[in-house]
């Protein structure tokens, strides 16, 4: 193609384009796009495949939803124009968010309807019905895409996620096996087979698969998580939470807030039926579901701050992440640290200690949440202890000088209150994804 003497037309643009994109140089591939669209004005196909490269632009996401838009207008009746649509809105969408999905549901199902053998329609479906934790349908719609074209990795890893979410081990085991067999060189292959691997407890092979993953595709999202997941999952309190939390995703919503519920309940009750007649091991089972509820919501954040002492792990975290490490990991530290040494010191150090874990649990809550609005409200939650912990504190030092806090008891009582019932919500997934 000649640069200099005579501009492209849109379909140079668009050979160029599928070049860069297939090298992941998204960047370089809209700017093509934008050229063929300069050549051709109303061309859907540059619309719809500009729309997929800012898709991959963290500053044009925004953008690349009105670029899918325009592509629908431009082509109503082809699947790739409904199909693009549908992962623009999809990718934009925050979780919580349920319009733009359930317009991204009817775009793509009505990609599938102009183009029932359209691998791209029904990969595109897949990826919709995995968002929406519809494992079966998922899986359905990744293999119908796989019937259509063996060689399409991204619904095979669609796939074998779904197959993961439902337990079905055995069938993914075999799938990875394939999947690595037959396309060594494809990062999706590589992500499957560390998802996998990290299911099953093998976090050194988690890690050599995800690290494969990024060096085919640095831009692999889903092989980044993958390989901080792999890090964290070095302490077995992580672990374990992973391998707990792979037995919930098995189960229907409703069946795990049943466990929650049902566990509770069964707690409330034992404890109440050994309270007066064995007071020690009600006592330790009050401290069993303490841990559980500590364990659940401090064990991501605990595993960030030990990849923090990792030269190498930490620099595959993103700032927040290292940030939920400091702020979660930091407070839940010194919180231990202070009561061990609130024995020498006295029990103005234990106030203190208490404060960190007030403060660090509905702090987890906000870091770890995807959900457009919750995570604002744990915001305010753990800003909310902490303040109540630390007004008693701040009581205790004044009193020293002869100054007088008032309501510093209540405050305390207030915190402790708020953040035990806040546990609870976070359990049953209430404004918290």
């Amino acid at each position: 193609m000649n640069e200099t003497n005579e501009a492209p037309d849109a379909s140079q643009c668009l050979v160029r384009a599928h070049a860069l994109m297939d090298r992941s140089r998204y960047e370089d591939a809209a700017a093509w796009l934008q050229r063929g669209l300069q050549a051709d004005p109303n061309n859907a196909e540059c619309f719809s495949f500009l729309a997929l490269c800012w898709m991959n632009l963290d500053d044009k996401k925004r953008e690349s939803v009105d670029a899918a838009r325009r592509g629908v207008s431009l082509e109503p009746e082809s699947p790739l124009t409904h199909g693009v649509l549908a992962l623009t809105l999809l990718n934009q969408a925050k979780d919580g968010q349920d319009e733009p999905v359930r317009e991204a549901l009817a775009s793509a199902q009505q990609a599938i309807q102009l183009d029932p053998d359209s691998c791209f329609a029904q990969s595109t479906l897949a990826r919709l019905y995995l968002r929406l934790r519809r494992w079966p349908e998922a899986e359905a719609a990744a293999r119908k895409a796989l019937e259509l074209d063996t060689t399409d990795a991204s619904a095979a890893e669609i796939l074998s996620v779904a197959l993961l979410q439902q337990g079905k081990h055995e069938t993914n085991d075999e799938l990875v096996r394939q999947q690595l067999q037959q396309h060594a060189e494809e990062d999706s292959a590589h992500s499957s087979a560390g998802w996998n691997a990290l299911q099953k407890g093998d976090y050194r092979k988690a890690n050599e698969h995800f690290m494969e993953a990024l060096r085919l595709n640095p831009n692999h999202e889903g092989a980044r998580l993958g390989l901080v997941e792999s890090f964290r999952s070095r302490s077995w309190f992580y672990r374990t939470l992973i391998r707990f939390n792979a037995f919930l995703s098995s189960l229907t919503e409703g069946r795990q807030t049943a466990i929650w519920l049902g566990g509770y309940l069964t707690y409330r009750l034992l404890y109440g039926y050994l309270k007066d007649r064995a007071p020690l091991v009600a006592s330790l089972l009050a401290g069993c579901w303490l841990l559980l509820v500590f364990w659940t919501a401090l064990a991501r954040g605990l595993s960030s701050l030990l990849m923090m002492l990792d030269r190498f792990a930490r620099q595959c975290l993103k700032p927040i992440e290292k940030w939920e490490g400091i702020v979660v990991g930091g407070m839940a530290v010194l919180a231990l640290i202070m009561f061990g040494v609130s024995f020498v010191l006295g029990k103005w150090v234990q106030m203190l200690a208490l404060a960190m874990f007030l403060g660090a649990i509905p702090a987890a809550s906000a870091f770890n949440n995807d959900h457009y609005i919750g995570k604002w409200f744990y915001w305010a939650v753990a800003g909310f202890c902490v303040v109540c912990a630390f007004y008693p504190l701040i009581a205790v030092i004044l009193s020293g000088w002869d100054i007088g806090l008032p309501w510093s008891s209540e405050a305390l009582l207030a915190g402790i209150v708020t953040a035990v019932a806040f546990s609870f919500v976070r359990m049953f997934n209430l404004g918290y994804r």
